[in-house]
C-alpha cells in the first residue's frame, strides 16, 4: 500500500510539474491520483480503527493529528521562508516561456488582494492555513463570498501550501470515520448515496468533474470503496497461504499498475481506474506488506506531496528531474527529522488488537 501511496503522491508532482522540460511521464490526471488517495486513506484508516483503535477515540484522533499537523507546520515555515525570499528578489526569474506557470507566493497576493479583506475573512484565513478545516471549502467561493461552479480562486490564493485543500478533506474523513466504516452495510448506504449525489450535480450543475475531489460528500464514495476493500483484505487474510490468494495478490497489483499506465486510453477512464484500484486494493496490501520498501515509500508519500509545488514557485531553469530529487529529497529529510521520532511516539502510544 505504500508503493501505491508513493505512485499516486509521484502522479500528482509529475502532472503539476509537467511544463519543466523533459518531464517523466504523468498518465493519471492529478484529481484521479487525490481520488486513488482516497481510497487507500479509507483502507488504512478503517484498518488502523479495527487493529489499533478499537477501544479509544483520543488516541485515534490524537494521533492522526500527530502524523497531519507536525509535517504541515514544518512545511508551510518552508514556504514562507520560499515565498519571502521570492519577493525579495533573492530566486532568478523564470526560464523564457515558463513564467505563465508560476504560482504567486501568498506574501505577494496579500500585498496584491489583502486589502480587500474584511476581519472575519483575515481570522478565517489564519485559522485555516494554521489548522487545514475549511480550505477545500474555500476554493469553491469567489472573490464576492458567493459559492460558485466556477470559482476564481481568490480565496485559495491566500493558503500558503497549495495542494493542501486534501488534508481538509482526509480530516473532516478521520472526524467522522470511527462511526461510520465499522458495519459493510453502512459503508455500502453512504457511498451509494455519495455517487448519486455525484451523479445529481453532474446531470444539474455546471460544476467540472474535475472539482468533486473538493467536495466532502462526494469524496466521501471514495473512503468509503477504500474502507469496504478493508473488510474483503480482512476476509483475504485468513486465506493468505492458499495459492489462489497469492495468485490474486500478485494480479491484483499488476492490474493497478497496468491501470495507471493504460489510464489516457481507458474507455470511462475515472470510474474503471477507482474501481479498478478498490477491487485491487486488498491484493496490493496482502504482497506488498512484508517488503520494508514498502513503508519507506509511503511514509515519502506525504511530504512529497505537501513539497513539490515549491518548484511552481521557484520555476529552477532545469530538466523536470531536478526538481522531482530535489522535492523526493527534502520529502526524506522530513521523514527522517521530524516523521520517524514521531511515529515511534505514536506507536508507543498504542497496542495491536488484529481483527478477527
Amino acid at each position: 500500500m505504500g508503493a501505491l501511496r508513493f505512485l499516486l503522491a509521484m502522479s500528482v508532482l509529475t502532472a503539476h510539474l509537467a511544463f519543466y522540460p523533459s518531464g517523466l511521464p504523468h498518465p493519471l490526471n492529478p484529481d484521479v491520483a487525490v481520488q486513488g488517495f482516497y481510497i487507500v486513506s479509507g483502507f488504512l484508516i478503517t484498518l488502523v480503527l479495527h487493529e489499533k483503535y478499537s477501544g479509544s477515540l483520543w488516541l485515534f484522533y490524537s494521533n492522526r493529528a500527530l502524523r497531519i499537523f507536525p509535517i504541515y507546520w514544518a512545511t508551510m515555515i518552508l514556504y514562507l521562508v520560499v515565498d519571502v525570499s521570492v519577493d525579495s528578489g533573492a530566486f532568478s526569474a523564470a526560464p523564457a516561456g515558463l513564467e505563465a506557470y508560476r504560482l504567486p507566493t501568498v506574501t505577494s497576493w496579500i500585498a496584491q488582494s489583502g486589502s480587500a479583506l474584511g476581519p472575519r475573512s483575515i481570522l478565517l484565513l489564519v485559522l485555516t492555513n494554521t489548522f487545514i478545516f475549511g480550505q477545500d471549502f474555500l476554493a469553491l467561493i469567489r472573490k464576492d463570498g458567493t459559492f460558485s461552479a466556477t470559482p476564481d480562486l481568490f480565496y485559495h490564493l491566500f493558503i500558503v501550501i497549495r495542494v493542501a485543500w486534501t488534508l481538509a478533506i482526509e480530516l473532516g474523513f478521520y472526524l467522522i470515520a470511527p462511526f461510520v466504516v465499522r458495519r459493510v452495510r453502512f459503508i455500502l448506504w453512504l457511498m451509494a448515496a455519495s455517487l448519486l449525489a455525484q451523479l445529481l450535480c453532474y446531470k444539474t450543475s455546471a460544476l467540472d468533474p474535475g472539482w468533486y475531489s473538493r467536495i466532502f460528500p462526494f469524496a466521501l464514495a471514495w473512503f468509503m470503496a477504500g474502507a469496504l476493500a478493508y473488510h474483503g483484505y480482512v476476509w483475504l487474510r485468513l486465506r493468505s497461504k492458499e495459492r489462489a490468494v497469492k495468485r490474486y495478490a500478485i494480479a491484483a497489483t499488476l492490474a493497478v499498475a497496468l491501470l495507471t499506465i493504460a489510464y489516457p486510453w481507458l474507455p470511462v477512464a475515472r470510474p474503471l481506474y477507482l474501481f479498478g484500484e478498490a477491487l485491487c486494493l486488498p491484493g496490493v496490501v496482502l504482497l506488498g506488506r512484508s517488503n520494508p520498501l514498502d513503508k519507506v515509500l509511503g511514509d515519502l508519500s506525504y511530504p512529497v506531496y505537501l513539497i513539490h509545488p515549491l518548484f511552481m514557485i521557484v520555476i529552477l531553469p532545469t530538466p523536470q528531474v531536478v526538481p522531482v530529487v530535489l522535492s523526493l529529497g527534502l520529502a526524506y529529510l522530513l521523514t527522517v527529522l521530524l516523521e520517524k521520532p514521531l511515529d515511534l511516539y505514536r506507536q508507543s502510544r498504542v497496542s495491536p488488537h488484529p481483527a478477527e
